[in-house]
């Protein structure tokens, strides 16, 4: 059940950023708490901590996909504006010869591999951390 969750979540997350993030986090407390109810014995919060990871994995990688493949064309130009105007009133010649960097095309590869990376990292955690809680806050606790 939660593949299905994670999926509709991922298509969610890139269409409707606000909405699909709600939906996100209660497709998680939802597949961990069914999880939970359909299968005998207590549930840890490790265990609830891993399938939100992986509820979150799912989802990041399918709104990502269709993130980058709906504004594949107009990404780079995206970017590079928000960053300049995000640095335009810094005159540090380190920050300059970043943003220059940047503009490379193996510089851009890179700042985009990072973002990517860290944006996984915090979803990552963001979703695991809502199983842990989900399955503390069940009602199995009671049977450990």
């Amino acid at each position: 059940m939660a593949l299905p969750l994670s999926l509709i979540a991922g298509l969610g997350i890139s269409l409707l950023p606000p909405i699909g993030l709600l939906f996100f986090v209660a497709s998680t407390v939802y597949a961990v708490g069914r999880y939970g109810r359909d299968h005998q014995g207590p549930l840890k919060a490790s265990q609830g901590a891993k399938m939100g990871a992986f509820n979150g994995l799912i989802s990041y990688v399918v709104a990502t996909a269709l993130g980058m493949a709906l504004n594949h064309a107009d990404y780079r130009q995206q970017m590079m504006l928000t960053l300049q105007k995000q640095f335009h009133g810094n005159s540090d010649p380190q920050v300059q010869q970043m943003l220059h960097w940047i503009a490379t095309n193996q510089g851009f590869v890179v700042f985009t591999l990072i973002a990517l990376l860290f944006g996984l990292v915090v979803f990552l955690i963001v979703s695991s951390f809502i199983g842990a809680v989900t399955v503390s806050f069940s009602g199995n606790r009671d049977r450990r």
